[in-house]
């Protein structure tokens, strides 16, 4: 079971207090999945770059959710929509096929079928790991 470990620091040094403020993140790139980017290989379509962010571990849900915006930005096309239970109440959001990697981090990058597609730039991040994700690493929050 892969193991990333992560300190964090301010102004080179270790904070305890960095973690409380800002929370689990880490980075991730946002890419098409595999077998959409196999295809637009295949077909000779050009690929999206991938985008860059924060990604923050969310314990408390069962799917993981990228920004609607960031998908979007890839011509990726929603899959299905659903209901989802959020903090302000039962709300559709769709879903989309999305592929994650975590760079600088030896946890393998995970090909979803389908992930939610939410509002997350407000909160500074591009993507939340759920349960889905957390399910095959070993996570330790100190």
């Amino acid at each position: 079971m892969p193991v990333h470990d992560q300190f964090h620091l301010v102004n080179g040094g270790l904070n305890a207090q960095a973690l409380a403020m800002r929370g689990p993140i880490f980075q991730v790139e946002i890419h098409l999945p595999t077998p959409l980017a196999q295809h637009y290989q295949n077909t000779g379509t050009p690929l999206p770059q991938p985008t860059v962010g924060l990604a923050m571990v969310d314990t408390g849900a069962s799917e993981t959710c990228v920004d609607g915006n960031v998908i979007a930005s890839m011509a990726v096309p929603p899959l299905n929509q659903i209901q989802i239970h959020t903090p302000a109440g039962l709300t559709s959001q769709y879903l989309y096929p999305a592929r994650l990697v975590f760079p600088g981090t030896p946890l393998p990058s995970i090909d979803f079928s389908s992930v939610v597609g939410s509002q997350l730039s407000a909160q500074g991040i591009v993507a939340l790991i759920e349960r889905d994700v957390l399910q095959h690493f070993l996570l330790v929050y100190r």
